[in-house]
């Protein structure tokens, strides 16, 4: 009987739904949220960069090479809501566990789009017959035109 009540409680609370007194709290969840995005999404791509040129072959030493790759590699076989169920566990529930989770996935996508480029575009450059130009669009470009 307990349990029938404890629902009942739990659903009054549910539906209908309150949106008139809770808004202060709604808006400041979709800020957080939105925040919490954007600065991932920024320190993703600014820890993606050197991953991804370490992890291009022909650029890197073989100890940086294959911790890059093995970062690489982690990163992109997991799926983000596995990532976020780890990180909750690691650091509690929080904003920060959803900034490592969205910064560990971002890492994955963008380094492997730019190690692709950087090893393009330094094949390019190694063709006798490349002009610079056609060396830098080739770099620039075939790495991230098949996503």
């Amino acid at each position: 009987m307990g349990r029938i009540a404890a629902r009942c409680c739990i659903s009054e609370g549910i539906f209908p739904p309150d949106f008139v007194s809770r808004w202060d709290e709604i808006v400041e969840g979709i800020a957080e949220s939105l925040w919490m995005t954007v600065v991932s999404t920024v320190v993703g791509i600014a820890l993606s960069i050197p991953v991804g040129i370490g992890a291009a072959k022909n650029i890197a030493p073989a100890p940086v090479y294959y911790f890059c790759r093995a970062v690489l590699a982690v990163s992109r076989s997991f799926q983000e809501i596995i990532l976020a169920i780890f990180f909750v566990k690691l650091f509690g529930f929080g904003p920060f566990a959803g900034f490592v989770t969205l910064s560990f996935a971002t890492i994955g996508f963008t380094a492997s789009c730019s190690r692709k480029t950087s090893r393009t575009w330094m094949r390019a450059r190694r063709k006798p017959c490349a002009h610079r130009v056609q060396a830098g669009c080739s770099g620039s470009t075939t790495g991230s035109s098949r996503r």
